[in-house]
C-alpha cells in the first residue's frame, strides 16, 4: 500500500511540473505576443514598403506563435487529465487506507 501512494505521489509531482513548464511557455508567448503588438503599433502606415516588410515579419510571428499555443494548449491538457487522473486515484487509495484502520 506504501509504495502505491507513493508512487502516485511521484506522478502527481511529475505532472504538475509538465503544468509548471506549461505556465512557463504561455508567459514566454505572452511576452512575444506583446511585442508582435507593439511591431504593429510602430508600423509607418505611410510607407508601403515598410508596411509590406513589416507586414510579413509579423506574419511569420503570428504563424509560429499559433503552433507554440497549440502544442502547448495540447500539452497543458494532457497534464492537467494525468493530474485530475493521479489525484483522484490518490483520493481513493487514502480513503481505502483510513477505512482499513
Amino acid at each position: 500500500m506504501e509504495k502505491k501512494l507513493s508512487e502516485l505521489v511521484h506522478e502527481l509531482d511529475y505532472s504538475l511540473g509538465g503544468i509548471l513548464s506549461n505556465k512557463e511557455s504561455i508567459e514566454a508567448i505572452t511576452t512575444e505576443l506583446s511585442r508582435v503588438r507593439e511591431d504593429v503599433g510602430n508600423t509607418d502606415q505611410t510607407n508601403l514598403t515598410s508596411m509590406g516588410l513589416q507586414f510579413r515579419d509579423i506574419s511569420h510571428k503570428i504563424v509560429l506563435l499559433d503552433d507554440l499555443i497549440n502544442f502547448v494548449l495540447k500539452d497543458l491538457n494532457s497534464n492537467f487529465e494525468a493530474v485530475s487522473d493521479t489525484s483522484h486515484l490518490l483520493f481513493h487509495e487514502i480513503i481505502k487506507e483510513e477505512s482499513n484502520d
